[in-house]
């Protein structure tokens, strides 16, 4: 389309201006281009969680085939989990062997809790680059049965912005709604979940954010209290007092 004259009509004279305006026309109808008109009332929509929680449980049980105890102290485990995070986008289903980063804490809780007799009070420490809606509906659960005492979440600006403001603003709510939690903002692009209760430590890095991709994702799991100290003394702590 030729648009070197596109803006002609501001400049054209009066014998050409009818014609150049011709396609306004329609302004003179009585249409107004503003209102003042506003909602009679606020729009609510609503959406299900069950069937979210129930995706973080089927996603929980794959990973729990797959790491079923935790390892001693002297033993990594190194996992590399297949590309199906992501459920299916139109049917919603996961496949048999799906599971992502976030499957890891329940699970790890649920060990935790096992392996010390603890009813709760596991503490957690995220760092990520940006995380799900099911990640925070997931430590909305965890933290309201008390068996995650405390959340410490290190993520990147970018959680803030564009589409995931939303979710970062979830998850500021439930962080505050759960005194002696704390998130912190910083360019951030390590992927490090650190858990501890009743003297015993799991540390978790990998490749993966806090969200489901359908990308191979690997995985480094280790119960060494040594491992854990490092990242959270040297690593999270001085990050939460800049």
């Amino acid at each position: 389309m030729d648009t070197d004259h596109e803006f002609d009509w501001i400049t054209a004279p009066d014998s050409l201006q009818e014609a150049y305006s011709a396609s306004f026309d329609w302004l003179e109808d009585g249409y107004s281009l503003e209102t003042p008109d506003a909602l009679d009332n606020p729009l609510v929509a609503s959406r299900k969680v069950a069937h979210r929680r129930g995706i973080i449980a089927d996603k929980q049980q794959n990973l729990a085939k797959v790491v079923t105890c935790l390892p001693p102290t002297d033993t990594e485990l190194y996992i590399i989990g297949s590309a199906d995070g992501r459920e299916h986008s139109r049917t919603g289903h996961i496949t048999a062997n799906s599971f992502d980063y976030g499957s890891f804490i329940p699970h790890v809780v649920d060990l935790l809790l096992t392996d010390t007799g603890q009813p709760g009070g596991v503490v957690l420490y995220v760092s990520t680059w940006v995380m799900n809606r099911d990640t925070v509906l997931m430590f909305n659960d965890e933290l309201g049965s008390k068996r995650l005492d405390s959340l410490h979440v290190l993520a990147d600006k970018f959680l803030k912005r564009r589409h995931t403001a939303a979710v970062f603003a979830q998850l500021t709510e439930v962080i505050q709604a759960h005194p002696g939690s704390r998130i912190r903002l910083a360019p951030n692009h390590c992927k490090i979940l650190c858990m501890s209760v009743a003297g015993r430590y799991v540390t978790i890095t990998g490749s993966a954010n806090l969200s489901a991709v359908a990308r191979t994702e690997q995985y480094n799991l280790t119960t060494d209290p040594a491992i854990h100290d490092f990242y959270v003394q040297q690593f999270f702590e001085p990050t939460f007092r800049r």
